[in-house]
């Protein structure tokens, strides 16, 4: 028998660019980040997740790249700015 799950699902539609699949162990509130594929897969393997002995609960959400959708140009100059962060984006 072996320790993998395989999670599958439904697209269910809509604009997207991935789905993010997070994991608890032992309870459906703590979940954790474990991986992100693609808009167009539908099945993730969990390699040796059965290793633990806890109740193991998924969850899976569509994500969508905010940072590309709000990038706009304009032509008034800067006057002024405040720099709260930095952000660095890398296409994959």
């Amino acid at each position: 028998m072996g320790l993998n799950i395989e999670l599958t699902w439904e697209n269910s539609g809509g604009i997207f660019d991935s789905f993010e699949i997070y994991r608890s162990l032992g309870n459906k509130y703590t979940f954790v980040y474990i991986d992100n594929v693609d808009a167009a897969t539908t099945y993730y393997l969990d390699a040796n997740a059965l290793e633990n002995s806890q109740a193991i609960y998924y969850l899976v959400r569509k994500v969508r790249n905010e940072a590309e959708i709000f990038l706009t140009e304009s032509e008034l100059p800067v006057t002024g700015e405040i720099l709260l962060a930095t952000l660095n984006t890398k296409k994959t």
